[in-house]
C-alpha cells in the first residue's frame, strides 16, 4: 500500500510541475511576443526618424547651391521633395519603405512616414511618422541693392532666415554668392522635433 501512495503522490507532484511549467512557458511566450512587437515598433520608428533627419540634412547640404540659383532666378528654388532621395535611402536602411515625404521650406519642416518592409507581430504593415527641421526657414533671396550703381559691389541677401554675402554685377545682371559653403552649413541645426 505504501508503494501506491508514493506513486499517487509522485503523480500529483508531476501534474503540479507540468502545470507550473505550462504557465511559465505561456508567460515567457507572451513576454517574447511583447518584446518582439516593441522591437519591431522601435525599428519602424527608427526608420521614420532616420528618413526625416536624412531629408533635413540633405536640404541643409544643398542650401548653398539652391541659394546661388535663387539669387539669379529671383525666385525660390526649394521644393516639397527636396531631400526625398536621401530620406528614401535611410528609410530602406532601416527595413522600412518611405510612403510619404514633404519638405516645407517656409515652415522649416520635413515630414516622413514609413511602412514596415517586414511582417510584424500584428500580421499587417505598421506605420510610423517623424518630423525634423533644418533650423532655418528658406525663401526666395532678396538682395540689398544700391540704386544707380554702375560698378559691381558687395552687399547682403536675405533668403528666409539666412543672410549671405553677395557680389552684384549690374552690367551682367548676375549675383554671386560670396559666403563659403562651409560657413553656410554652420547656419543649420538639423534635429528631430516629433
Amino acid at each position: 500500500m505504501r508503494t501506491r501512495r508514493q506513486e499517487a503522490g509522485q503523480a500529483v507532484t508531476a501534474l503540479v510541475v507540468a502545470a507550473t511549467l505550462l504557465v511559465v512557458g505561456a508567460a515567457l511566450a507572451l513576454v517574447y511576443r511583447g518584446s518582439a512587437a516593441a522591437s519591431q515598433a522601435s525599428t519602424i520608428q527608427s526608420g521614420a526618424d532616420a528618413a526625416a533627419l536624412a531629408g533635413a540634412q540633405r536640404v541643409a547640404d544643398q542650401a548653398w547651391g539652391k541659394i546661388q540659383a535663387s539669387l539669379n532666378s529671383r525666385r525660390g528654388e526649394w521644393h516639397g521633395n527636396d531631400g526625398f532621395g536621401r530620406a528614401q535611402s535611410y528609410a530602406s536602411r532601416n527595413d522600412t519603405r518611405l510612403t510619404t515625404y514633404s519638405y516645407f521650406p517656409l515652415a522649416d519642416r520635413v515630414e516622413a512616414t514609413v511602412t514596415s518592409d517586414f511582417r510584424t507581430e500584428t500580421g499587417s504593415p505598421e506605420r510610423a511618422s517623424a518630423v525634423a527641421e533644418t533650423g532655418r526657414r528658406l525663401a526666395v533671396c532678396i538682395v540689398v541693392t544700391i540704386p544707380g550703381s554702375v560698378t559691381g559691389y558687395e552687399t547682403t541677401a536675405t533668403c528666409g532666415d539666412i543672410t549671405v554675402d553677395v557680389y552684384v554685377d549690374p552690367s551682367g545682371g548676375t549675383v554671386t554668392l560670396l559666403t563659403p559653403p562651409g560657413q553656410l552649413k554652420k547656419e543649420f541645426r538639423v534635429r528631430l522635433v516629433e
